[in-house]
C-alpha cells in the first residue's frame, strides 16, 4: 500500500530540484551576492573589510631620570591611594581608577578597600630591576609590609599605569642586578 501524500511529495521535491538547478544556470550578474563582478558593475567598495590607516607607533621609550623619577612618583601615588581601608569604596575607588591601565582597571574593579591591609606609606619608594623600558617595578613600604607596584607604558611620552599592586611576602629576597658578562676574547 503506497502512502497518499507520495505523489505530492516527490513533485515538491522536483519542484525544488528544478528551481535549484534553473538557479545554477543563471550568470554571475544575477545571483545576489555574487563575489564575481561583471564587466560593467563597479567592484565592491570593501568587501565587507574596513579600511583605513593605524595610527603610528609611539617613540621606543627611554629609560631615565625623568621616566624613573615619574614612575616612582606614581608608584607611590598608587599605594597611597589602595592603602585607605577607611575610606568609602566609590571615594578609593575614584581616586585609584585613573592611576591603573585598562587591565588593571577590570582587575580591581569591585574591591572593597576594607580588604586591604596596608593603612598607609611609611617611607620613600624604590625601584626594582626591569626587562625592559616599558615596564617598571616600584617597591613602596607600608604599615602592612612593602607593596610592588608593576607600570606599564606603551611608548615614549606615554604616561606610566600601574597594572599589577601586590603585597610582597615578608620573607622574600629581591634577585641582585645582573652584572654583565665581559665581552668574549677579552
Amino acid at each position: 500500500m503506497r502512502p497518499r501524500g507520495g505523489r505530492r511529495w516527490r513533485a515538491a521535491l522536483a519542484a525544488v530540484a528544478l528551481a535549484l538547478a534553473a538557479g545554477g544556470c543563471t550568470g554571475a550578474d544575477d545571483v545576489a551576492g555574487s563575489r564575481t563582478p561583471s564587466p560593467t558593475a563597479a567592484p565592491p567598495s570593501d568587501d565587507g573589510h574596513r579600511t583605513g590607516s593605524f595610527p603610528a607607533p609611539l617613540p621606543h621609550p627611554t629609560d631615565d631620570a625623568a621616566s624613573a623619577a615619574s614612575a616612582l612618583a606614581l608608584g607611590t601615588a598608587a599605594v597611597t591611594a589602595f592603602a585607605r581601608p577607611d575610606v568609602a569604596p566609590a571615594r578609593w575607588w575614584a581616586e585609584l581608577a585613573p592611576l591603573l591601565s585598562p587591565a588593571a582597571t577590570l582587575a580591581y574593579e569591585g574591591t572593597d578597600p576594607v580588604e586591604v591591609p596596608a593603612h598607609r606609606v611609611t617611607g620613600p619608594a624604590w625601584s626594582g630591576v626591569s626587562p625592559s623600558s616599558f615596564l617598571a617595578t616600584v617597591f613602596v613600604p607600608t604599615d602592612a609590609g612593602d607593596y610592588a607596584v608593576l607600570l606599564v607604558r606603551e611608548g615614549g611620552g606615554a604616561p606610566w599605569l600601574v597594572e599589577r599592586i601586590t603585597l610582597v611576602p615578608a620573607d622574600y629576597v629581591p634577585p641582585a642586578p645582573a652584572t654583565p658578562s665581559p665581552p668574549a676574547g677579552s
